[in-house]
């Protein structure tokens, strides 16, 4: 029997920090698609499952936008 060609969830174990190149992917996918930190958050969190993303994140970043 052929091995399935299911892909494969992978299994994250931590928490991991944001890199300065996520959040500016983030932010610009953001703006980009009807500035809504909800959906925003919720397509991040299924890219990027070890961040944990959550709307108060996208919120807390789109106040220091200005600096990045």
């Amino acid at each position: 029997m052929a091995p399935s060609k299911d892909k494969k969830q992978p299994i994250f174990t931590r928490k991991e920090n944001v890199m300065l190149e996520q959040k500016i992917e983030i932010l610009k996918w953001y703006h980009v698609n009807g500035k809504n930190q909800m959906k925003t958050a919720n397509h991040f969190d299924q890219k990027y499952p070890n961040l944990k993303l959550q709307q108060h994140h996208i919120s807390k970043w789109l106040k220091q936008e200005p600096k990045y």
